[in-house]
């Protein structure tokens, strides 16, 4: 019981972290200190822990933020019971963490840092390397790239394509250059053939869920073509699948 009492406090405050690195690394170089996502003003540690409104422009916690704090924890304490049949407990912690961040980030801002994934990509070799071997690992992190890179450059060849056709710029892409590299990441962590499942599941997934978005839009007449919806939150759920349960 003490275990999981610990481990909802430290997921409690990675939940913190990545609120705080969500709200300043798409924007800003530097860190700074902790922020309120609406005003940018500086908040009192005591305020931001306890999930305080503002006390500067008095905006309620982001929905986010409380989603973070017990959700992480509540995720660690759930990992720790059902035994992560690939992972130490350590390594579990280390991955759930990157993943919120990237999911947030690119929910929020459609994008994939190129800071996260520096991170993720050296978190998820040695996560790989202790599961599967350095061979195995390499050769899943060189399959997932390669084969988002075809992807990534079939959207492009589509979108040059409409752009011709239209005779206008289209500037929404179908895939970033940073889901090339979060597939790499997750190719690292399931090694090969394993990131093949991976991808998979992501490409299922995420075509029911965008189809389902698409069609409420065009229920809603708020469609737009060529409506940019982010893609790396679908390989991290299936990376997430495969790592836990499968």
């Amino acid at each position: 019981m003490i275990i999981k009492i610990l481990l909802f406090i430290l997921g409690w405050v990675a939940g913190g972290m990545v609120n705080w690195l969500s709200d300043w690394l798409p924007i800003e170089r530097r860190l700074g200190g902790l922020i309120c996502s609406s005003c940018r003003k500086e908040m009192g540690w005591l305020d931001y822990w306890t999930l305080a409104p503002c006390k500067h422009c008095g905006t309620p916690r982001l929905l986010r933020s409380w989603l973070l704090h017990f959700g992480l924890g509540i995720v660690f304490v759930f990992v720790e019971s059902i035994g992560a049949q690939r992972l130490s407990l350590v390594e579990a912690v280390l991955w759930l963490t990157y993943s919120a961040l990237v999911v947030v980030i690119d929910f929020e801002h459609r994008l994939i840092l190129e800071k996260t994934s520096i991170v993720g990509a050296i978190l998820a070799f040695f996560v790989g390397t202790d599961i599967h071997g350095v061979v195995v690992t390499i050769l899943g992190g060189a399959a997932g790239a390669g084969l988002m890179f075809i992807f990534f450059l079939g959207g492009e060849l589509f979108r040059r394509w409409m752009e011709k056709r239209r005779g206008e710029p289209i500037p929404e892409v179908a895939m970033g250059f940073g889901d090339v590299i979060l597939g790499g990441i997750i190719g690292l962590i399931l090694g090969w053939p394993g990131v093949l499942a991976g991808l998979f599941l992501a490409i299922v997934g995420g075509g029911i869920i965008s189809g389902v978005i698409l069609l409420t839009m065009i229920i809603k007449k708020k469609y737009q073509a060529f409506t940019a919806i982010p893609y790396g939150p679908y390989l991290i759920f299936a990376t997430f699948y495969l790592l836990f349960f499968a």
